[in-house]
């Protein structure tokens, strides 16, 4: 069963421009519920420099989880801003409890770039 504790703002992708980048409708206040925010920095394998010294970046992720409200109007390439960091919906599922019927919507988010 899902019970919110937090408050996010979403703003949902609402077409694209003549340029194919996405434009954004109303931001929107919503439930949700963090499962996952983790900050990290990971070494990339690809080299910071030309020359042979073997150097390497190291690449931020931001990867979260976040739960939000079955009747919510999320979707790929959603914005979401919580807790002072704006995120890209990557993934979303709907899930469903015993009795068929949709619960939450569980999301994906990479950090919004």
């Amino acid at each position: 069963m899902f019970r919110s504790n937090f408050t996010c703002y979403l703003t949902p992708v609402a077409g694209t421009d003549v340029y194919g980048q996405n434009t954004f409708g109303l931001r929107r206040r919503e439930s949700c519920a963090i499962v996952k925010l983790i900050d990290e920095s990971v070494h990339s394998s690809v080299r910071a420099d030309s020359t042979a010294t073997r150097g390497h970046a190291d690449e931020f992720e931001n990867i979260a989880k976040i739960l939000l409200t079955k009747n919510s109007a999320v979707g790929i390439d959603s914005k979401i801003e919580i807790q002072g960091q704006t995120l890209l919906v990557t993934k979303v599922h709907r899930r469903v409890g015993l009795d068929g019927q949709v619960d939450h919507i569980e999301v994906d988010c990479d950090l919004w770039a």
